[in-house]
């Protein structure tokens, strides 16, 4: 019997031991280095407010205003990634759209780590919170079984787009959750006439 397909077995499953190994490393190297980031910027963050709440002159708080503008967008986008590769590692989809029963798939780390993310998001004294960022945080919200905190996002939303379908559709998913079926066709049934090819509308049924 030929067993001389053994050695290239063997080097077959070491090399995939060593590349898990590797993709492990790296993963857990880019949190870190997220995490850090994170930890610089909120420092940075502190010092600016600190200066700002103690400085008299005009002209040097509008400049420190701006810096501390800049962090704050800096750390949005930080927590717009973190809330993102958490839906990634959780197995939900990571486009905007809302799916039926994903809470059911989030295990008890990922609905931590949107907690943690809406925590720091909600200490941010950032008005101007871009759409993409905003519509994460209401999928966070309602993937955790916060739907009061999700229906506000979405009409901060649907305030400034009221033609969103995406925005339309998720808060109709809320408004079934909240039992508000009447709500939720009428959302449903206009994000369907305004994007009428995208099936993600009929994943949710509502029953009275």
């Amino acid at each position: 019997m030929d067993f001389g397909w053994l050695p290239l077995a063997a080097f077959i499953l070491t090399a995939i031991g060593w590349i898990s190994r590797e993709l492990w490393r790296w993963r857990k190297a880019k949190r870190q280095a997220a995490h850090d980031a994170s930890e610089t910027l909120r420092d940075k963050k502190a010092l600016l407010e600190d200066l700002i709440s103690k400085i008299e002159d005009a002209g040097q708080k509008e400049k420190l205003q701006l810096q501390l503008d800049e962090v704050n967008a800096a750390l949005l986008g930080l927590y717009k990634e973190r809330l993102y590769h958490t839906l990634k590692e959780a197995g939900l989809p990571t486009e905007e759209m809302l799916i039926a029963n994903g809470q059911r798939r989030l295990k008890p780390e990922h609905a931590r780590q949107f907690n943690e993310v809406i925590e720091e998001v909600r200490l941010l004294s950032q008005p101007d919170v871009a759409r993409s960022l905003l519509l994460l945080l209401g999928n966070a919200y309602y993937y955790t079984d916060q739907y009061q905190d999700a229906m506000d996002i979405y009409n901060k939303i649907l305030k400034i787009s009221p033609d969103d379908p995406i925005t339309l559709n998720n808060r109709g998913a809320t408004y079934e959750e909240l039992g508000r079926y009447d709500d939720a066709l009428t959302d449903y049934n206009n994000s369907l006439e305004l994007m009428p090819d995208h099936l993600m509308s009929y994943t949710v049924e509502v029953s009275h």
